[in-house]
């Protein structure tokens, strides 16, 4: 990781979702073309150590962690830890020595890594747990080449930041906990024209509230609710 990606989130992690933005003139410093290797001595040097302590891990003296090393199944698992005690990087060593890390840029936003089993940069890019990509993402092929870029944001002039600002303004939650997952989608139709599609669990009314909004003018198209337990929703694929 880079130094431009540990000032990124360090500046940008908060805790409301009015401050849960990114900033768009950011992202060409974060998700670069260069190749790239994994450094595989922090881990291997942890699964030595984890070997005679299996619950591996370490607290800062205000009892906050520093980090946890495990094992699940057969992939190991690093978290990193801020010094507030927020998890700030997640690194997964797969069993065949592939390697995918997840770095914390907000809340919804991760920075997303994966290598080959040989240590070589194989994908790059921004993602969200919520269910979409935005800016750039390079894929490699495993002699180094940059072998696709995909652009995340072609045609949705009405951005993340905006859709972020719509729920604020319309009491969507998207970090709540909820009995079903929220889903945050971005797709197209058979003209390429493109749309979000927002899947809110609201647990204060007990349904599903789904919207489709025009991905370049941010116009509502289409409200739909449906109360527990989800029986269908309005479109996730091309129409």
């Amino acid at each position: 990781m880079n130094k431009y990606i540990l000032v990124l989130f360090f500046s940008l992690i908060a805790l409301q979702c009015k401050s849960q933005k990114l900033n768009p003139e950011n992202m060409n410093t974060i998700v670069t073309p260069e190749f790239k290797r994994f450094d595989y001595k922090k881990i291997e040097d942890l699964k030595e150590k984890y070997n005679s302590n299996i619950n591996l891990s370490s607290v800062r003296k205000d009892s906050t962690a520093d980090f946890k090393f495990t094992k699940e199944y057969k992939d190991y698992q690093l978290l990193e830890y801020d010094k507030n005690g927020n998890l700030h990087q997640k690194t997964i060593l797969k069993e065949d020595n592939s390697v995918e890390i997840y770095q914390k840029l907000t809340p919804f936003l991760d920075y997303y890594e994966r290598y080959f089993s040989d240590g070589n940069i194989a994908v790059k890019g921004i993602t969200s747990w919520l269910g979409f990509g935005i800016g750039k993402q390079y894929i490699f092929t495993k002699d180094g080449k940059i072998r696709n870029k995909k652009d995340f944001d072609e045609g949705f002039k009405f951005t993340f930041n905006d859709l972020l600002n719509y729920c604020n303004e319309n009491e969507i939650d998207l970090a709540s906990e909820c009995e079903f997952p929220h889903r945050v989608v971005k797709t197209q139709d058979n003209s390429n024209k493109k749309y979000w599609i927002i899947e809110y669990c609201n647990s204060r009314l007990g349904r599903i509230d789904s919207f489709k909004i025009d991905g370049e003018t941010g116009k509502v198209i289409l409200k739909h609710s449906e109360n527990f337990p989800r029986k269908g929703v309005i479109d996730k694929t091309n129409e």
